[in-house]
């Protein structure tokens, strides 16, 4: 499977990295990045794609944010009066369910390893 990757990252370098630098998280970037300084893009292709990505998504965002920010602040804000108080607690639930098995497992002894038989010896009940 890594064979088709590389040939089409060396054939499309620009696309290898442009693509990836556009999507947000949870796409990783390292690994493209990586890639393609060990596949050989020019430094100039790189930061030409790199920063072409960058300035579209970045610039979709502000633009986002400008013409859609004040509305959904004032939803999130009349949302966040009413849930506040049972989202927090919902929180401090779990926290503290986490603490306790947490406590739990590192209170247990931990059990000897079984001994695997051999195949020939009978079973010992």
């Amino acid at each position: 499977m890594l064979e088709p990757v590389r040939r089409w990252a060396k054939e499309n370098p620009f696309l290898a990295v442009f693509l990836p630098a556009l999507l947000p998280p949870p796409v990783p970037l390292s690994p493209f990045v990586f890639a393609a300084g060990a596949l050989g893009v020019l430094p100039k292709r790189f930061l030409t794609s790199f920063g072409a990505a960058r300035a579209i998504r970045y610039s979709l965002v502000a633009w986002l944010g400008a013409t859609y920010g004040r509305h959904v602040m004032r939803v999130w804000s009349h949302a966040l009066e009413k849930w506040s108080i049972p989202l927090l607690a919902v929180f401090f639930a779990l926290m503290a369910t986490g603490i306790v098995v947490a406590v739990v497992k590192a209170r247990r002894k931990p059990q000897a390893p079984a001994v695997p038989r051999k195949a020939h010896e009978p079973a010992a009940d």
